[in-house]
């Protein structure tokens, strides 16, 4: 497989984010909300929800964190956070390389055989 400056971008771009950042667990202090949905659809699956967790130094704060929704308060929840403390999203994970290139190639593939379907 050959790798373009866009490919090394991702990778670079993946190992930055997840410098400065640790997972936590955070205890829920108010219940999530149920999820909403109208006419059976599941509109909402997570919400912001006030929660309360501790620093490596001690410290505990109190912030808003995203959980399920229908956790109940007292219910930890992991979270990630930023080199100050502050809730962040979760770093992004890639698949392993060997899985991407069976996809790149199976995909490749695919889009030859398409290509050429529609000549005679």
């Amino acid at each position: 497989m050959r790798a373009h400056p866009g490919d090394w971008l991702i990778i670079e771009r993946d190992g930055v984010e997840r410098r400065g950042r640790r997972p936590a667990t955070a205890v829920l202090i108010r219940d999530a909300p149920e999820a909403t949905g109208a006419g059976g659809d599941l509109i909402t699956v997570v919400s912001p929800v006030r929660a309360r967790w501790t620093l490596p130094d001690g410290t505990e704060r109190t912030g808003t964190v995203k959980a399920s929704n229908g956790t109940k308060a007292g219910t930890p929840v992991p979270i990630w956070l930023d080199g100050v403390g502050n809730p962040v999203d979760a770093p992004v994970v890639r698949a392993p390389a060997h899985r991407e290139a069976v996809s790149v190639a199976a995909w490749s593939g695919t889009a030859v055989c398409i290509s050429r379907g529609g000549r005679s």
